[in-house]
């Protein structure tokens, strides 16, 4: 089980349940790819926001560029 993140058009995130797993969508080759873990706290945290669970803040999160 995990909670994924869209964030608009840009970003597509997903973390597990307990944290050991997290991945983004990668527009260009069209699959999962995983994130280091350093992202984890972050994602988590961007989670909480959109689910109006913690106060709206800044994260720092892996986004690439706009796909041409």
């Amino acid at each position: 089980r995990v909670d994924v993140l869209r964030i608009g058009r840009i970003a597509l995130l997903y973390r597990s349940q307990d944290g050991e797993h997290l991945g983004r969508w990668n527009m260009e080759t069209d699959r999962w790819e995983p994130l280091d873990s350093r992202y984890g706290l972050a994602v988590r945290d961007a989670i909480r926001m959109a689910g109006q669970k913690k106060a709206v803040d800044l994260v720092d999160l892996p986004i690439g560029g706009p796909r041409k």
